[in-house]
């Protein structure tokens, strides 16, 4: 077509350079941001993407694009994505709540405030992988957060418990292969294998002098076996277990964070036993922390006894 004047031909038609596009200039009503608020907060885990073609199928006609509904979502709605946390459908569950309130029930009981402090002994085991590093890692905007780690290696499975005594208990000896190297045990904790520790614990409270002591466990399988109930109550303690669902009235779950916190600060070398990485970091855990810990236990029992979700 030729042109006149910087004009087109054609009436009606303009020059490419004069056609001005058309952004979307559609503004989200406050229904429409009601509806977004509900089911961001109702599906935590959606992508943008869902949340748009809820908004097309539920307010027929509305056209608006993905970015729109991102920035309403993050900016005016104030949601941010953040690391997932799973939490388990019977942590809150009535059953749960009952069992919980009946533990501070039996704990109040005993009509003594350092009972939890002075009596009880937090018990449990934790795993550890060789290749176990920091969730979060320092990097350029825009370059992923990579760190090297050995493909393999030994995972062990450590026991431990925590009380509030300056007195530290003796861990056992490692084990050597035939070369003198210190290797771990197999990462899973079999009941005999805990009961061996739970003979070492209870003797180690009797040599101190310690009696009616509380050894506090979860209710994994292997901590209610005939043979373990049978070492405690002989030695002339008791066994408490913890209500489901409810690590926070561990201190020991602390005790293994620091430890963890450690063990991943730096991947280990080649040749560098993770044993030796989690005795290091045990050292590093203090009476002030165990009392702290127990502490931090404590202050969750007005909660549970008045059947507070968490």
């Amino acid at each position: 077509m030729g042109k006149k004047n910087g004009e087109t031909i054609l009436s009606g038609y303009k020059p490419v350079f004069k056609v001005k596009r058309k952004g979307n200039n559609v503004k989200l009503t406050e229904e429409h941001s009601q509806y977004l608020n509900e089911f961001v907060e109702k599906h935590p885990t959606c992508i943008v993407k869902d949340a748009t073609e809820s908004l097309y199928d539920t307010f027929h006609g509305l056209t608006i694009n993905e970015s729109t509904v991102y920035r309403h979502i993050t900016e005016k709605q104030e949601f941010t994505l953040t690391r997932t946390q799973a939490r388990f459908v019977n942590r809150n569950s009535d059953d749960t709540l009952e069992q919980r309130r009946q533990f501070i029930e039996h704990i109040d009981a005993m009509n003594d405030e350092t009972f939890y402090k002075r009596r009880c002994i937090s018990v449990d085991e934790s795993g550890f992988k060789k290749n176990m590093v920091r969730p979060v890692a320092w990097s350029k905007k825009g370059e992923p957060a990579e760190v090297d780690v050995e493909a393999e290696g030994t995972d062990l499975s450590i026991l431990d418990c925590c009380f509030a005594t300056s007195s530290k208990i003796k861990p056992k000896k490692k084990h050597k292969t035939a070369t003198g190297i210190k290797r771990g045990l197999p990462h899973e904790t079999n009941s005999s294998q805990f009961t061996l520790f739970v003979e070492e614990i209870v003797s180690v409270l009797n040599k101190l002098g310690l009696k009616n002591m509380y050894i506090v466990m979860d209710n994994a399988a292997i901590h209610k076996t005939p043979k373990v109930l049978k070492a405690i109550r002989d030695s002339g303690h008791y066994a408490l277990f913890l209500p489901p669902y409810s690590s926070m009235l561990n201190p020991i779950e602390e005790c293994w964070a620091k430890i963890k916190s450690v063990v991943r600060k730096t991947p280990l070398a080649k040749n560098e036993m993770i044993a030796d990485r989690i005795e290091e970091a045990a050292k590093a855990v203090t009476a002030k922390n165990c009392r702290g810990w127990i502490r931090y236990s404590q202050r969750q029992f007005p909660k549970y006894r008045n059947m507070e979700r968490l």
